[in-house]
């Protein structure tokens, strides 16, 4: 589908674990926003699709030259599992560049509706 992954909370670059990106050799595609809402769930965000086109969450895209066992590793570190419910489903969402281009892009996304009252209004989990 496609070689790409958004990234936006501890995975981007400056956060705890972007050293994962870099050691699975993605490159950077640029920074960019999809739609929807971004929560804090503590040590870690968490983005919902929304349905609301002014509603945007802040991150960054990689591509990844050998992206299976690039997605193996980051569903792995996400807890994404066809044999377990974790916090995250990984979606392709449309990611709009901060130049105006559009990418298709690998995102991992919440299940469900976190807590209303842990919502990242700006949608930019540095700016938290």
């Amino acid at each position: 589908m496609t070689d790409c992954v958004f990234v936006y909370g501890t995975l981007r670059r400056g956060f705890a674990r972007h050293d994962l990106i870099c050691g699975l050799g993605g490159s950077w595609v640029g920074r960019g926003t999809i739609q929807g809402e971004l929560y804090d769930l503590g040590l870690f965000p968490g983005a919902l699709r929304s349905e609301d086109p002014s509603a945007r969450v802040a991150g960054e895209v990689y591509r990844f030259k050998d992206s299976v066992p690039a997605l193996r590793a980051l569903d792995e570190y996400e807890g994404v599992s066809e044999y377990r419910v974790g916090h995250y489903v990984r979606v392709v969402l449309e990611v709009t560049l901060d130049d105006g281009a559009e990418v298709k892009a690998w995102a991992y996304c919440l299940r469900r509706q976190p807590d209303p009252a842990r919502r990242i209004v700006s949608g930019d989990y540095a700016k938290r």
